[in-house]
């Protein structure tokens, strides 16, 4: 093991990055600014880029922005690359245990002055953490005080958090170093959900430059100028009893839709999708055999006399739904679409194995004397309520995600 050093404002550390790493940064423009750019186009190519510590720091969430929105699989593979090196660099030189202290002795000032434009108490991430999640951050003492203090609540259930850049470093860097040491698989991928969510949580900074910060979670979208509203009922297959939910949904392209799905069903969006039309395949443009999920609308089915296709997501543990188009309706100005008027039951956990593995793990939660137990109730939680189903709560994230409607 490595002794970590406590670093001070202004320490200059080398980031080394292959020639197809460096590339797709260079091709990160979307989020980046070009000061960063600049400094490594005056690197010579194979030599190490040098960034102070708070400039990487700074860097480090808007190199996973890229990663997550990038153009294509390469691109998000060697950008997510650059995400660990940054946050492998960052742990190296600074010790959690004082990261709080160094970065808040940065100068307010000088922070807004940044190339990013934003500072490092303002908000990152709007995070939702399980009562499990809460509990297995709340056990790590890599994480700094302040962090306890704020997810330290007694509510059961899901609880969201704002962090700010220091606190979403803390907690991002504290996860990857357990993942690396926990042998317990349950205990792994209770970090990576964890991990998973902080991404995901990510939200626009304010900033003065121009391009700057990442779009909204599930992206923020134009709003639709059709009057022309969807009533469509979701159904989990095969679920016994059925997992379903019904959305109002003003006229979108397939691509919305799938995240409206996603937001209503419960999912995590950790996986590739798919819509199944009669023996057509829409999805992602760069999926292979499949058609641009972008260029069929809601209304170009019904015009085609299709009332009812499918959803596929998750195609390893394959989570199929069936959707109905059951009405076609004038949307009223004074509500707000998309929004979801009823349903019933949990959505299943990411990656349990499908309807069966579900099934399985109802089993295993409910009876203690199962040996899957213990351990799947370290990593789920002992809260998992398969019945729970808020209809609030589903309409509160839609609108927080989506405004008034996708296009």
């Amino acid at each position: 093991m490595y002794e970590r050093k406590v670093a001070t404002p202004g320490v200059v550390v080398e980031l080394k990055l292959t020639a197809s790493e460096r590339a797709a940064f260079l091709d990160s423009s979307r989020f980046i600014d070009e000061a960063f750019f600049e400094r490594i186009r005056r690197t010579p190519a194979g030599g190490p880029v040098r960034y102070t510590l708070e400039e990487l720091f700074s860097l480090s969430p808007y190199v996973r922005w890229s990663a997550e929105y990038a153009d294509s699989t390469k691109s998000r593979a060697k950008l997510a690359c650059v995400s660990e090196k940054i946050l492998a660099l960052l742990s190296t030189e600074i010790d959690e245990s004082e990261l709080g202290n160094v970065f808040d002795s940065l100068d307010e000032d000088d922070a807004r002055d940044s190339p990013l434009g934003f500072s490092l108490t303002e908000t990152v991430s709007r995070v939702r953490l399980t009562q499990a999640q809460r509990k297995t951050l709340l056990a790590m003492d890599t994480i700094s005080g302040d962090i306890h203090k704020m997810i330290d609540v007694a509510s059961k259930g899901e609880q969201t958090f704002e962090f700010n850049a220091r606190q979403t470093l803390v907690v991002g860097t504290a996860i990857a170093e357990a993942v690396e040491q926990e042998p317990a698989p349950g205990r792994c991928r209770q970090f990576e959900r964890i991990a998973d969510r902080l991404n995901q949580g990510m939200v626009e900074l304010p900033s003065e430059a121009e391009g700057v910060g990442p779009p909204r979670v599930g992206r923020q979208p134009t709003p639709s100028e059709s009057t022309l509203g969807y009533r469509l009922k979701i159904t989990l297959e095969q679920s016994h009893p059925a997992i379903w939910r019904d959305l109002e949904v003003v006229d979108c392209t397939l691509g919305a839709l799938h995240e409206l799905i996603q937001i209503a069903m419960g999912w995590e969006n950790y996986h590739l999708h798919a819509f199944k039309v009669g023996e057509r395949l829409f999805g992602l443009p760069e999926m292979d055999e499949t058609i641009d999920e972008s260029s069929m609308r809601i209304s170009e089915l019904l015009q085609q006399g299709v009332k009812e296709f499918r959803y596929w997501y998750d195609f390893g543990d394959n989570w199929w739904h069936t959707i109905k188009i059951e009405k076609e309706f004038q949307t009223k100005s004074d509500e707000h679409y998309p929004r979801c008027t009823a349903g019933a039951r949990a959505c299943p956990p990411e990656d349990i194995g499908g309807v069966w593995g579900y099934e399985a793990f109802l089993e295993a939660i409910a009876n203690p004397k199962d040996q899957r137990h213990e351990e799947l109730i370290e990593c789920f939680g002992d809260e998992f309520d398969a019945e729970q189903f808020d209809v609030d709560e589903i309409n509160a994230i839609l609108l927080r995600d989506t405004g008034q409607g996708f296009s």
